[in-house]
């Protein structure tokens, strides 16, 4: 697709940010689909014969057990988005970082880099790069790890009250 593309498009940043995000993915996505769609394809196998067991058991408990998956769901949605956003958003800053490193760290370039003193120059510019991609990371972290709690504690506080209601059903002898 780059070579078929118009030589104007290639003066242009975001033309190299989308192909740098094509680059990047085209060797692990297709991968990672495969894999999420198996998982995807046992997570509902699994989810449905629950919910049978469930329907069967007790079935307004169903209900219960479909609101206690929503926040994982949510959050997992959430959360993928704003993964995906942080590398569109970080692309620029990618391919700038590995010019640099590329000026720092490939022969072809060295006795011009170290000759004009350079070095400093694009170590700095590296650096803060570098910098910045991990302060955002580290922001998503936290982000990930405070959303995904508060989805966990909510689905395992519905799902524990189906087990105990399940629990009082037998215990009264309303259900074997």
């Amino acid at each position: 697709a780059a070579a078929g593309a118009d030589l104007l498009d290639f003066e242009q940043p975001a033309f190299h940010d989308r192909l740098q995000r094509v680059l990047a993915n085209a060797s692990y996505r297709p991968i990672d689909m495969t894999g999420a769609l198996t998982s995807i394809g046992t997570a509902l196998l699994t989810a449905a014969g629950a919910a049978v067991g469930v329907a069967v058991l007790q079935p307004v408990l169903l209900v219960v057990v479909l609101v206690a998956v929503a926040p994982v769901w949510l959050a997992t949605r959430q959360l993928t988005r704003a993964s995906v956003q942080l590398e569109v958003d970080m692309t620029e800053d990618d391919r700038r970082r590995a010019y640099y490193l590329d000026l720092l760290t490939d022969r072809s370039h060295a006795a011009e880099v170290r000759a004009l003193g350079l070095v400093p120059f694009f170590e700095v510019r590296h650096d803060e790069l570098w910098r910045r991609r991990l302060a955002r990371l580290r922001s998503l972290a936290r982000r990930r790890v405070a959303i995904g709690a508060v989805a966990r504690v909510v689905n395992v506080g519905l799902l524990g009250a189906v087990a105990v209601y399940l629990v009082v059903l037998v215990s009264n002898g309303e259900m074997t």
